[in-house]
């Protein structure tokens, strides 16, 4: 499973999921990439990567503005449930696209949109919470 990621009509990269299960079809990723855009830096992981906490607090580290995740579970409210928790924990926005739904959280875990729309505009800061980034203010440590 990959994700290609263009600006402007020029080929950035190629996002390739890593975690994937045992019996998968498809060839693992080896990194996950912060893409440098005429928008901003765009974090992207695909499929059920996001599952790993890990990944997002390094896109978050490498200055990520916003993380894009395309693919991965929908069947219940435990992926937007993970995807709320990590955008408040980081401080990052995050949008989450997959078979056929978007939603939208911002840098506090706040839901902006969820859509089941073929075409959704949702007006999202890709500012950095840093006052809620959890995570640099040593929680992980137990303090």
């Amino acid at each position: 499973k990959s994700a290609v990621v263009a600006d402007r009509g020029k080929l950035l990269g190629v996002s390739d999921a890593v975690f994937l299960p045992l019996d998968s079809e498809y060839t693992t990723g080896v990194t996950f990439t912060v893409y440098k855009t005429s928008v901003g830096k765009i974090g992207v992981l695909v499929g059920n990567d996001f599952y790993s906490v890990e990944t997002v607090r390094n896109m978050s580290e490498d200055d990520a503005d916003i993380i894009v995740i395309i693919g991965g579970d929908t069947d219940t409210h435990l992926p937007e449930i993970v995807v709320r928790a990590e955008a408040f924990l980081f401080g990052v926005p995050i949008l989450k696209c997959s078979s056929g739904y978007a939603t939208a959280i911002n840098a506090v875990g706040e839901v902006e949109c969820c859509s089941p729309l073929d075409i959704s505009v949702v007006d999202i800061k890709v500012k950095k919470a840093y006052d809620n980034n959890l995570y640099k203010k040593g929680y992980d440590k137990g303090r």
